[in-house]
């Protein structure tokens, strides 16, 4: 009896290490935290956001470039009414200036997702007549865009340079301007930019 008893006890001794209840107690947080650690950094490799510009300069340069350009659209007096009709994949544009100057035959509409860039459209809209414009959308838009327009420039201008030449020289068209805002889609399905002063 004793002999089986000192056998079985042996058997209880020598249980391997994965049947042991405090082996998988200490184990299973540090096993969950490589897990959730392994996940956390592969989304964070691809989804990154380059937080620091390469060329810090040249964006500086943009920057001033964009005021400029916004500048230009007051100086103007542009105001745009964009209208969305959702249900057609149709917008309609009615673009206006203080002093009844000549507007571009194209306008060019960029909508900007505020998170996903793979989701931004870009659209030519065509003039019908001077001051209305349309373009058709393939995308389904939903929820909040950044909205940008801005004339339809030819390739070439007066002196020659094309549009990367005069960034690169810090030269901005006379004829270049812009307007922005945002929209949430969800809510409104007309965006007013720009006022008459």
């Amino acid at each position: 009896m004793s002999e089986h008893t000192s056998v079985a006890g042996r058997q209880q001794l020598t249980k391997p290490w994965y049947q042991e209840f405090w082996a998988w107690f200490i184990l299973t947080p540090l096993i969950v935290v490589v897990i959730v650690g392994i996940t956390l950094l592969t989304i964070a490799i691809k989804k990154s956001d380059d937080i620091v510009l390469d060329n810090y300069y040249k964006e500086g340069r943009m920057i001033n470039q964009r005021i400029d350009q916004d500048a230009k659209a007051a100086a103007l007096g542009l105001r745009a009414e964009l209208r969305f009709d959702l249900e057609v994949g149709e917008i309609l544009l009615t673009l206006t200036s203080k002093d009844n100057i000549e507007l571009p035959k194209k306008v060019i509409l960029n909508l900007d997702h505020p998170f996903e860039e793979s989701y931004d459209v870009t659209a030519t809209m065509h003039q019908i007549v001077p001051g209305s414009y349309r373009t058709d959308i393939e995308t389904r838009l939903t929820q909040r865009w950044y909205v940008r327009l801005s004339p339809d420039l030819p390739i070439f201008h007066e002196d020659g340079m094309d549009l990367k030449e005069m960034n690169q020289k810090d030269k901005v068209p006379k004829d270049l301007w812009r307007l922005i805002g945002d929209v949430n889609l969800e809510n409104e399905q007309q965006l007013i930019l720009g006022s008459h002063e």
